[in-house]
């Protein structure tokens, strides 16, 4: 079976509930384990997962999804979302450490699995695990009590013949897989040229609406009249002397104009994507440094990921908060580098070349390149950007690293 598997709840409606004859199958497989003890209970919507020990770890699954019922016998284990429900605690409470003695069906009931346990301290006990399409169910029981995850229906007579499949292993490994398939949420697919075309239209209307202020010719007249009456509509505190409302006017018009040229500047990058068939989301994708406010260079190394280094501690800070976990985080030892985040995919290998050509990059922008000589040594530190931690009320750009590599790289012009 697959590794660690992140489930959500979704119904299912191409994969096909096991039918009597593949549960009949199962007898057969729980037998091996009988004497194996229940360790830990774990809830989540519609789903319940028991981990067991019979030598190593083994994991008894349910899905209880009202269409499709479906119970894994599994050898690795799985994570839930986890959501408390009261069978759970009641499993908790009377079934842990006991163990599994046997399962069985048992003739006119159906798509019904009953697991048999013995516990020192509770004596007999049994999970009924009903598993017919919308009438799914798990109902636990002691000696004197029982709780179930739904409100318990009448059983309906099932008078079918049972012949026990012999293939059950295989059977199961594929519906796992169907399972795994169909758990996955689907992904809603964005026309992100229609995106960027809305885009492109909201900047132009921004523009066409933008409010303009005639700050410079206030600003003219304050200063020939010595007078600040002309500019009590625009803001302006009218107990500054006129010298002073005459800088702020001028500041306030040199703003509204770089507010302008910006967005005009940001219409023509957009028409350009559109011209060359790109979208506003594969450019970000490619520049960091054009999703956050921050400046400083940029590497790409020869198979397209991305290298950025801070103009500035303030700028290092804005990538490293906006960096994802699995980005690379680099940083020269025992100098005042800057802190170089390596663009990548997760899971992306990175190679000691990698290291040393990122390395000496990051030595070049630090500015101390012109201390080094050709074969001077020095060495850098690297580890993802989930270990590294911003300092709290230390100096801007100092941080904690946890979990660091170190290479040592020789110097070249």
């Amino acid at each position: 079976m697959d590794d660690f598997l992140k489930l959500k709840q979704y119904h299912f409606t191409i994969m096909k509930s096991f039918h009597l004859n593949e549960l009949a199958g199962f007898l057969g497989l729980f037998q091996k384990y009988t004497g194996a003890q229940l360790q830990e209970v774990v809830s989540a919507k519609d789903q319940l997962l028991l981990r067991f020990r019979y030598q190593q770890n083994y994991f008894l699954f349910f899905d209880l999804s009202m269409a499709k019922p479906v119970l894994f016998w599994l050898q690795k284990d799985i994570k839930l979302k986890k959501k408390t429900t009261p069978l759970a605690l009641f499993l908790k409470k009377y079934f842990i450490d006991s163990v599994l003695q046997d399962v069985c069906i048992k003739n006119g009931e159906g798509r019904v699995l009953h697991f048999y346990f013995i516990s020192k301290e509770h004596g007999q006990l049994e999970i009924e695990a009903r598993l017919f399409p919308h009438g799914s169910n798990l109902i636990a029981k002691t000696e004197t009590k029982s709780i179930s995850w739904f409100k318990p229906k009448d059983l309906n007579t099932d008078v079918s013949e049972i012949s026990p499949v012999a293939n059950i292993d295989e059977i199961m490994q594929t519906k796992w897989e169907e399972y795994q398939d169909l758990s996955k949420p689907k992904v809603k697919k964005v026309d992100q040229s229609a995106k960027t075309k809305s885009l492109l239209e909201r900047l132009e209307n921004d523009l066409k609406n933008y409010p303009t202020r005639d700050y410079k010719s206030v600003a003219d007249k304050v200063k020939a009249t010595q007078n600040l009456n002309s500019a009590e509509d625009l803001g302006i505190d009218l107990s500054l002397a006129w010298y002073e409302a005459v800088k702020l006017l001028l500041e306030k018009d040199k703003k509204q104009v770089n507010k302008k040229l910006a967005l005009s500047k940001r219409i023509e990058e957009v028409r350009l994507l559109l011209k060359e068939g790109k979208t506003i989301d594969q450019k970000a994708n490619n520049d960091l440094f054009a999703a956050v406010d921050a400046k400083g260079r940029v590497k790409v190394l020869s198979d397209g990921r991305r290298a950025y280094v801070g103009k500035s501690a303030k700028d290092n800070m804005i990538l490293l908060r906006k960096a994802k976990a699995w980005y690379l985080w680099m940083h020269v030892r025992d100098y005042p580098s800057g802190h170089l985040i390596l663009q990548q995919n997760k899971g992306q290998v990175v190679s000691e070349a990698d290291i040393t050509e990122l390395g000496l990059f990051l030595v070049k922008e630090s500015g101390f390149s012109k201390s080094l000589v050709a074969g001077d040594m020095f060495d850098v530190q690297y580890t993802e950007c989930r270990y590294i931690k911003p300092i709290k009320g230390d100096k801007l750009g100092r941080v904690h690293v946890q979990k660091e590599k170190v290479l040592r790289i020789r110097f070249k012009d």
